[in-house]
């Protein structure tokens, strides 16, 4: 699932000229892909000089979030943080909130395990009136956080923090013009589209990919297996009764099956179950032939089994990822586009 939200610097006291301007979250809820378009003005640097305070859009590959009241957990004391085994961030044991919503503080972190020395941030409160530099929309923010997702990398410094609103504007109107290979002045709402559906098949054909690779190699698994069984009948001597040979030549078939299903991404979780049915039936078929044959392939027998037990995690997550861009990659409009990732919850910014 996507989410998106938006985050007020200013504590809900903005004041026009200000420069505190709102974050921008975007959040892969199955990848942990976190990206934050920062755009508040006037920030200091951090003491450990890791961050200039200048805005920019930062990329993290897998981040854990979660939301909360702004009193209901202290980033300062880090042990006290956990995530649990459904990936939730908590607190005291607690699992935060894993959606936004107005007036929850945001609280995010790459770690796993939690020292005295871990950080854990503490971000701004969720609003759904976003305060953008003029000009600039919820899409156009969206195009700066899929570029820094398909990138895999952060852009630091858009603007310095001392830059001005109209220096930030310059910004950002460039970078969206080349994000999207167009001046933003003639950038239309079927240009964004256009653009963000792109991003979107990217990034999907991306994420999925690490699934697929896994799950073409227990099938490559599956396959010596299978030719392990024929050498057996051609070289070693298996007469296979009427049922062995049922239950094979459907293993083999069902394998076939899922091979297409994994090039062309289509029925790939329905396939390995087929062929995780497949393979029960022969294990119950390999108890009727030579105990000696049996032995030769015990091996490969147990092998392929822990595979598909895989191939069948691999799927799964497979049809999560793509089954979470689909709405957005068939959008007709840029409405349903921002609809299908949650920034049609946005009211329009200030």
């Amino acid at each position: 699932m996507i989410i998106t939200w938006n985050t007020d610097p200013s504590k809900g006291t903005f004041a026009p000229g200000s420069g505190k301007y709102s974050s921008y979250y975007q959040y892969d809820t199955v990848s942990g892909k976190f990206v934050r378009v920062r755009l508040e003005l006037g920030r200091a640097a951090s003491q450990s000089g890791g961050d200039s305070g200048g805005t920019g859009a930062f990329f993290t590959e897998k981040r854990y979030v979660g939301f909360g009241p702004s009193d209901s957990a202290r980033t300062s004391q880090p042990t006290r943080w956990s995530i649990n085994d459904k990936g939730e961030l908590c607190f005291d044991g607690a699992a935060l909130a894993t959606k936004p919503s107005a007036g929850l503080t945001t609280f995010d972190t790459s770690s796993t395990t939690f020292t005295d020395s871990t950080f854990i941030h503490r971000g701004n409160p969720v609003t759904e009136t976003p305060n953008y530099p003029e000009g600039i929309r919820a899409a156009h923010l969206s195009l700066i956080a899929n570029d820094a997702i398909i990138n895999q990398a952060s852009t630091r410094n858009i603007t310095a923090a001392t830059a001005s609103s109209d220096d930030l504007i310059a910004a950002l109107k460039t970078k969206i013009g080349v994000i999207v290979d167009k001046p933003f002045a003639e950038i239309t709402n079927d240009d964004l589209l256009a653009c963000l559906k792109t991003q979107v098949a990217q990034i999907k054909t991306e994420s999925i990919a690490p699934s697929k690779e896994s799950l073409d190699s227990c099938l490559d698994t599956v396959d010596e297996l299978i030719e392990g069984i024929k050498s057996e009948i051609r070289d070693k001597g298996l007469v296979p009764d009427e049922d062995f040979t049922a239950a094979f030549d459907d293993l083999a078939a069902k394998y076939e099956a899922a091979k297409t299903a994994s090039a062309t991404g289509k029925d790939v979780s329905k396939s390995i179950k087929e062929l995780s049915e497949a393979k029960t039936a022969l294990n119950k078929a390999v108890t009727t032939i030579d105990e000696q044959h049996q032995a030769s392939l015990e091996n490969q027998l147990d092998a392929s089994e822990v595979a598909i037990e895989a191939a069948q995690i691999d799927s799964e997550t497979w049809e999560g990822i793509d089954s979470e861009y689909e709405e957005a990659e068939k959008s007709t409009s840029l409405d349903e586009y921002e609809e299908s990732i949650g920034n049609d919850e946005v009211v329009e910014a200030r």
